[in-house]
């Protein structure tokens, strides 16, 4: 079994990693336990990470209303979807990679935008999303590229975005871009699965040797209280165990005409903060805090 998942995520810059990394490919690192990706992905989700944290009014101590912080973290997935589109568009697949390997890590940890009450927009933005997922991987897949030899960080990527799919499909969306990620994982994965999972404690425990000595103590800690807990799960299945290889090639992904709807949703419905400050209240003057900070009042008080 692969290590277990743990959302500590490591704050040690790149250059400051203190072991030589010799399993970890080139170019690749993990972001937290159960991510490998590349170095440019990981720069990424650690910063949409750092503004999600500025957007957060638990962080401020504040109390804004009830869907400020689902929106914020939906405009930072919109915001990153169009920059994953203009390159996707244009078959510019290593970026259209790192781009979706950063924001389906992100979303991952912050998983809270569903949540919003703009339920069309939420099933738009997981269309555009499994779409422009489907269209990266076929595109790999027509260049000879769609293996762990061209991304050695592919099967992590496929896991998360299988994982999320299945989770938008419990919230009524037509996420069936799992499905199709399973398909290739179960086709490139599955003869492979125990050395796969071997190389990855491997590299895991390489990376955490290299980190600096907070983070490395958070990850070991968070890596043996869950190892405690999963003890009894050494045949848990494959995440692609349920996958059907024909889902590969299913249809309904056309990413032309999933983006025009998403497209124009957005441009109907714009999402903007309902308050004056903005979305990230870091940048907030004093006096726009105040309103929203925290004064002792009962909870009845703020609805």
């Amino acid at each position: 079994m692969s290590p277990p998942r743990t959302y500590v995520v490591s704050t040690t810059p790149i250059h400051a990693l203190t072991v030589r990394q010799t399993l970890i490919p080139p170019g690749y690192t993990f972001l937290n336990v159960g991510n490998l990706m590349t170095v440019k992905a990981k720069c990424m989700a650690d910063d949409l990470l750092s503004k999600a944290g500025n957007r957060n009014p638990d962080a401020f101590d504040m109390y804004i209303y009830n869907d400020f912080y689902p929106y914020a973290l939906l405009d930072l997935v919109d915001k990153t979807l169009r920059t994953a589109h203009s390159k996707i568009s244009k078959k510019d697949w290593d970026e259209g990679y790192s781009i979706l390997e950063a924001l389906f890590a992100f979303m991952d940890i912050e998983s809270s935008w569903p949540m919003c009450d703009d339920g069309e927009h939420t099933k738009l933005t997981d269309k555009a999303c499994g779409a422009l997922v489907v269209a990266l991987l076929r595109g790999l897949k027509k260049e000879g590229r769609l293996n762990a030899e061209s991304f050695p960080s592919l099967r992590f990527f496929l896991q998360n975005v299988a994982g999320w799919g299945d989770a938008m499909n419990g919230l009524s969306c037509d996420s069936n871009y799992s499905a199709v990620c399973k398909a290739i994982g179960k086709r490139l994965f599955q003869s492979t699965w125990e050395a796969d999972c071997a190389l990855e404690k491997a590299q895991t425990e390489e990376w955490a040797n290299g980190l600096e000595e907070r983070d490395r103590a958070l990850v070991k800690r968070g890596l043996a209280e869950m190892a405690e807990e999963d003890e009894d799960e050494d045949d848990e299945e494959p995440w692609f165990a349920g996958g059907n290889l024909e889902d590969e090639d299913a249809a309904g992904f056309a990413l032309s005409s999933a983006w025009k709807q998403y497209r124009a949703y957005l441009q109907a419905s714009p999402n903007v903060p309902q308050c004056a400050g903005g979305w990230d209240i870091s940048k907030w003057t004093p006096a726009q805090k105040k309103e929203y900070e925290f004064d002792g009042g009962s909870d009845s008080d703020m609805d």
